[in-house]
């Protein structure tokens, strides 16, 4: 019994020790990309690529942006509307889905526009 206990002590140990070599490797390799993106944002390579202003090209095909909405009446019409006018491509499609059981949300939804690339989907089963 006591040679079991001693050789499991054992492994437990060994364990503990490769778990510990590979999270210091980990917070090293961390560490490592932090002060090269430090380094390479203090000394000006490094660039953050910015708009200049709002694409003016049509889309190449269908593109579909989904929002999950839940409790979310307050909100989600104006989200609805300014997604529409933010993206007025004919190809786009938004996807808002709501829950059966939040009809507050739904009919603010619902409410919110008219506009063909809007999809309002009701989930059959309700959160809670």
């Amino acid at each position: 019994m006591e040679a079991t206990l001693y050789a499991l002590g054992l492994v437990e140990r060994e364990l503990l020790l490769f778990a510990a070599v590979w999270f210091v490797i980990g917070a090293a390799d961390d560490l490592g990309i932090d002060m090269l993106w430090l380094w390479l944002r203090l000394s000006g390579r490094a660039r953050t690529g910015r708009l200049e202003g709002p694409a003016d090209q049509p889309l190449r095909g269908i593109a579909a942006v989904l929002v999950p909405a839940w409790r979310e009446q307050d909100v989600v019409g104006a989200m609805i509307r300014h997604s529409l006018d933010a993206w007025p491509h004919a190809e786009m499609r938004f996807y808002v889905g709501c829950y059966r059981n939040d009809p507050a949300t739904l009919a603010a939804a619902i409410a919110s526009t008219r506009d063909d690339r809007l999809r309002i989907v009701v989930h059959d089963r309700g959160i809670m």
